[in-house]
């Protein structure tokens, strides 16, 4: 089948190819022409929209000392500059550089204060630096500079250092005129690495035509060189394309050169020609059925190689994870056999130690097993009325073994106890994963706490935290994928199939419930599973509400040695 399908492709892609041949060599000319039009002009919109933002943050930044007094103290410009700066990065509204000082320059006298940003260490300048920020200063006020208004300029020949600054008016018989500016220093490439790519990502650098639009970063690519030549910034997969513009910027990154090559997809966008219609609906006939069986060809090659992945990444993946526990098991169980045991308190901490791997294998069967089952069909549950604070005690009693090898220490904290309609040995498999997960992704002698309560909505509640880093929003919806384990688990070398969760998902929904992750109160990840409460009691109607960062009274704690 997708032999048959490539060679199709194969023939009807020559046959267009031959159709096209002269009317490609006949517009290629003025295509190239246009597509360095178009970069050209790409480049220099970028240059202005990253001065521009670099601006906005100055302006955001600046805004609190732009009124100030020239009486103030000599450190009150640089306290609120530290508040401007953390102000504009909670926000997240513009773009914030590092600060490596701040300053403030009285331009009739010639003197200069440097601050710090915060408790940090400022990188204090060079005498030669102070001077040509007064003489900048002088200079903007001798040009006739704006009360208020941020300027952004270079300062160092060597494209490192960067200023911004406001002006503001003098008192006596200099009220109204500027005379004092407050401003600060930052390193224009590490300004760069932040801004370059947010213009890049929010701005339409090109011109507006009547053609289809494309994305920006679908059109073109883009790079940024400092002064001395390196790269500070690449868009994703930059090539060496023809033709590529290349363009000068200005105010705070003078000096760095901008490189701007358009991609070949945009050039039928800007490219011109006289195509009959006779050959143009053949031409584009063809085209069509070679478009459909290339995207026939790689979706069932893309099939094939990800269901033999799958199965290759799960068998790796189980056999990883029963490796260790059946070792352990045939360790001691050998011990036991061989009479090497030589007391018997050792004797109990290997059948302990049996127990607790027979356990973790047992837990790894039922999730593979589970996980089976859903993707063949729904999972099959019985729910009936369930009082999960009692599960919720007794899974963490039977997974307080487990746990023990991180030194962990789990506890249980009901807010109410509702009467859920669930399935008991659904709910139970999903607590264990849940509880698994937060073993596996907290740090050493952490403490997990599970619980219970009522929602707002009238809804039993049944979560778990750990005190681990979280998990960012990107990856908040993508957790529940099937065999989906992200960058940071991998790199640590945390073992794991990545089916946990997807069998979590599917029990919970099974029940009627809902399952949502949050960021737990004192750090790390909150799982919440929301199920329905039972009709036959009123409880998780008449409860206290439960909310997400709460902290009812602790009702157990079980320590994991």
């Amino acid at each position: 089948m997708t032999i048959a399908v490539v060679v199709s492709t194969f023939t009807a892609a020559s046959i267009a190819g031959y159709q096209v041949y002269n009317a490609v060599c006949a517009q290629e000319s003025a295509a190239q022409r246009a597509l360095l039009s178009h970069a050209r002009f790409a480049a220099w919109t970028f240059a202005r929209e990253a001065n521009a933002e670099l601006e906005r943050g100055a302006r955001r930044i600046l805004a609190p000392v732009a009124s100030l007094s020239p009486k103030a103290s000599a450190w009150t410009p640089s306290i609120l500059i530290a508040e401007g700066v953390r102000a504009a990065r909670q926000c997240e509204c513009v773009t914030v550089p590092d600060v490596r000082f701040t300053f403030a320059v009285d331009a009739k006298h010639g003197d200069i204060v440097i601050g710090t940003v915060g408790d940090e260490i400022p990188e204090l300048p060079t005498e030669e630096m102070e001077q040509s920020i007064v003489d900048h200063v002088r200079d903007a006020i001798v040009a006739g500079g704006v009360i208020g208004d941020p300027t952004v300029m270079r300062l160092s020949d060597d494209g490192t250092l960067a200023i911004a600054y406001v002006l503001a008016r003098g008192t006596g018989r200099h009220a109204g005129a500027p005379r004092v500016a407050y401003g600060y220093a930052f390193d224009a490439a590490s300004a760069g690495r932040a801004v370059f790519p947010a213009v890049l990502a929010s701005r339409s650098l090109l011109p507006p035509s009547g053609a289809v639009p494309m994305p920006v970063d679908s059109a073109l690519m883009l790079s940024v060189s400092g002064v001395d030549g390196r790269d500070v910034y690449a868009s994703p997969a930059i090539r060496a394309l023809r033709p590529s513009a290349r363009m000068n910027m200005g105010g705070a990154f003078d000096g760095f050169t901008v490189r701007v090559a358009m991609r070949p997809a945009f050039a039928s966008s800007v490219a011109v020609g006289n195509w009959t219609w006779n050959r143009s609906q053949l031409v584009l006939g063809l085209i069509t059925l070679s478009a459909g069986l290339v995207i026939v060809s790689v979706l069932q090659l893309h099939r094939e190689r990800q269901l033999a992945r799958v199965k290759s990444e799960l068998v790796s993946g189980v056999s990883h994870e029963l490796r260790t526990p059946l070792a352990q098991i045939r360790m001691f169980a050998e011990m036991l056999r061989l009479g090497w045991v030589r007391s018997d308190d050792e004797r109990q901490r290997s059948v302990a130690i049996i127990d607790q791997e027979a356990r973790r294998l047992t837990h790894l069967v039922e999730n593979i097993l589970q996980f089976s089952r859903a993707e063949r069909s729904s999972p099959r549950v019985s729910v009936g009325p369930l009082e999960v604070a009692t599960l919720v005690d007794e899974v963490v009693d039977g997974f307080a073994p487990l746990a023990r090898t991180r030194g962990a220490t789990v506890k249980t904290v009901h807010g109410a106890s509702p009467i859920a309609l669930a399935d008991r040995d659904a709910l139970k498999q999903v607590l264990l994963n849940l509880l698994d997960n937060a073993v596996k992704y907290g740090p050493q002698g952490q403490t997990i706490t599970a619980g219970t309560g009522v929602g707002s909505d009238g809804r039993a509640q049944i979560w778990v935290d750990d005190e681990g880093a979280g998990i960012a929003s990107r990856d908040k919806a993508r957790i529940w994928e099937a065999f989906r384990r992200l960058d940071g688990a991998v790199e640590a070398g945390i073992s794991g199939n990545g089916i946990g969760l997807a069998v979590v998902r599917e029990l919970v929904l099974a029940q009627g419930g809902s399952v949502s992750v949050h960021d737990a109160p004192g750090g790390g990840a909150r799982f919440l599973v929301t199920l329905r409460c039972a009709s036959t009691r009123p409880t998780c109607d008449d409860s206290a509400s439960l909310s997400l960062s709460s902290s009812p009274a602790e009702s157990q704690v079980l320590p994991v040695r």
